[in-house]
């Protein structure tokens, strides 16, 4: 589990700023699979016509067209598939179409550590003001800014308290919030 804190500014339900601690957690679950395959990157082709196929860094395959095919019932699956068949997918040249059949090695840290799968953050706001943040006591919308980043989302107003001092009424919210998604930036 990921978790961090850090001061930022908090809107509920699109009224005034106020400034909060923010803590936040990001589990990471790993996910394994004994079938996993990744990219040979190894695995280069030049096909009938000349044309040359491989790997991009990111994994992809930029001169091959995929398709998704069904394919009937063979009666190799035991009869799992109950006669449906099964869909499979085949790779071909993106300029002459002549099918090309991908490399891939087993995955060994993916079959055996598992591969981190990142789940929604979750997030707790403290925010301290001199009025009420919200009279809601349901789900609320979320907004917080730091630098120039930016996180939404909804919660629950968890907790309420207040205290008096020299300086005048100080109150305290603290809100839940399931998971807050970053905005999608300008570009």
């Amino acid at each position: 589990m990921n978790t961090g804190t850090m001061t930022a500014t908090a809107s509920i339900n699109n009224g005034q700023e106020w400034p909060c601690d923010v803590t936040i957690e990001q589990d990471v679950e790993y996910v394994r699979s004994e079938l996993a395959m990744k990219p040979d990157p190894g695995w280069e082709f030049i096909d009938d016509a000349g044309h040359f196929h491989a790997f991009a860094e990111d994994g992809e395959l930029p001169t091959l067209n995929s398709e998704r095919v069904d394919v009937p019932c063979d009666g190799s699956c035991g009869g799992v598939c109950q006669g449906e068949g099964y869909t499979e997918l085949r790779w071909t040249c993106r300029i002459c179409e002549q099918e090309v059949k991908p490399g891939y090695v087993p995955d060994y840290k993916a079959r055996t550590l598992g591969e981190p799968i990142a789940l929604p953050l979750q997030a707790w706001l403290t925010i301290t003001s001199t009025e009420p943040v919200t009279n809601s006591r349901g789900e609320v919308s979320v907004r917080v800014r730091y630098g120039d980043q930016e996180l939404f989302g909804t919660g629950f107003v968890v907790n309420r308290g207040g205290s008096g001092g020299p300086d005048g009424m100080r109150l305290q919210t603290t809100i839940s919030a399931r998971s807050l998604n970053r905005r999608l930036k300008n570009s």
